[in-house]
């Protein structure tokens, strides 16, 4: 579609054109809709850092995100598991604390499927028995008991999030040497 067709072509620059995401693109538009930009551009395209409790500004891409890879000398991996509305995709993160910091060593994305397949996934990563517990959105609570099958406990993250964000903000902080 050209600039003429498309109600976001001035932010997405015909990137869409080559994502291989989970949402259709009716639901961009009506995300897009329904947001406002500073929003949309947090959430959707991952432009716009600290809107709200939506990013961090401490958050840099340079810093922050590497090769993190499991290390047997780490700490028992957790996960942090979200899925979207029914049936939009699901994520998986995997986060180690090495050297007494927390990193993220595997994320993992899919759509439609159940908790069931998506706590298998998880117990099938090389290190996957060594995860015994993980935290999960309120509204994620349905699938925690395909965890706990596989031996995961799954505990109800704080939906007030306040503790969490304060937690977040502190390990971003560039002045508290490599994550």
């Amino acid at each position: 579609q050209g600039k003429q067709d498309c109600p976001i072509f001035d932010i997405c620059q015909r990137r869409c054109e080559q994502a291989r995401g989970y949402m259709e693109k009716s639901d961009v538009f009506q995300k897009f809709r329904e947001s406002d930009l500073a929003t949309f551009q947090a959430q959707q395209c991952s432009l716009r850092p600290n809107v709200g409790k939506l990013e961090f500004a401490e958050f840099d891409l340079n810093v922050h995100v590497g090769p993190y890879a499991y290390r047997e000398d780490g700490d028992d991996p957790i996960v942090g598991f979200d899925w979207g509305f029914f049936p939009d995709p699901w994520h998986v993160s995997v986060v180690q604390r090495q050297q007494g910091r927390p990193v993220v060593i595997a994320e993992m994305y899919g759509w439609r499927d159940g908790a069931d397949t998506i706590a298998r996934h998880v117990r099938d990563l090389p290190y996957g028995t060594r995860i015994k517990r993980g935290w999960g959105a309120p509204d994620a609570a349905a699938g925690y008991s395909e965890f706990s099958g596989v031996g995961i406990d799954m505990r109800k993250a704080d939906a007030a999030v306040e503790e969490g964000l304060q937690f977040m903000h502190a390990l971003l902080r560039h002045d508290q040497g490599a994550p």
